[in-house]
């Protein structure tokens, strides 16, 4: 899936208009294609793809702190289903209630 799929696209967008969250969350954007890791910008990064799992997928991954996959589903996930999964997890919670 190249970088004009209108799918990507509109997930991109639809993450880039949720900052404040997306910054609560400590979450990072990448997005792969060609064989490289592009960060949100659109600016190949110098990562390792080789442990990149799925390299013909499309959709989106989310992964956790601790390496594992917490989400795989194809374009478009809203925001709000991404937020409310991190917000469960425990690591998430405790942030939360240290924050309070």
């Amino acid at each position: 899936m190249g970088s004009e799929s209108p799918v990507l696209n509109e997930q991109l967008s639809l993450l880039k208009s949720r900052q404040k969250e997306l910054l609560e969350r400590n979450l990072i954007i990448f997005r792969y294609a060609n064989g490289k890791l592009f960060d949100i910008s659109g600016s190949a990064t110098p990562m390792n793809t080789k442990s990149v799992p799925d390299k013909d997928y499309n959709g989106l991954l989310l992964i956790g702190k601790d390496g594992g996959v917490k989400l795989k589903k194809e374009f478009i996930v809203p925001p709000d289903e991404i937020f409310t999964l991190i917000d469960g997890m425990p690591m998430r919670r405790a942030e939360m209630k240290n924050e309070r």
